[in-house]
């Protein structure tokens, strides 16, 4: 086997050979710094695994049930909070809720959405409806 010193200059001699059958303005973009090469094993990329589920350790129908039955915002996310999630558990909770929350959400931003759509949102439609009172 040969040497780092060997395997380096092969590995120099390949891409001087491969730089010279690029376009001049990929040369230029790398020359410049707003490309980059990049190694691929041989065969072609290997596809990304997909992403396990997230197991919430408790049922999602139950805690909108929990939630349903809070009528204080603050009290409500006191609730969410005691029930000790990761965000990736907060956002497959809200998922199973039907509840829309960024990819980059972070946990208190997650557990605010999951306050307003499921305790917010019932009482400024109840506050709505309720009648004046003179």
């Amino acid at each position: 086997m040969p040497d780092a010193l060997e395997m380096t200059q092969v590995i120099l001699v390949r891409l001087g050979e491969l730089l010279r059958k690029l376009p001049p303005e990929v040369v230029t973009d790398l020359y410049e710094g707003t490309a980059t090469l990049e190694i691929v094993p041989k065969g072609g990329r290997q596809p990304r695994k997909a992403k396990e589920p997230v197991a919430l350790p408790a049922d999602p129908q139950q805690i909108e049930a929990d939630l349903a039955k809070i009528d204080d915002r603050a009290a409500a996310v006191r609730y969410v909070n005691d029930l000790k999630l990761t965000v990736a558990q907060l956002k497959a909770l809200a998922s199973a809720l039907n509840i829309p929350v960024g990819s980059k959400a972070k946990k208190d931003d997650v557990i605010q959405e999951i306050v307003k759509w499921t305790v917010g949102k019932r009482l400024q439609a109840e506050a709505i409806s309720r009648p004046p009172t003179l």
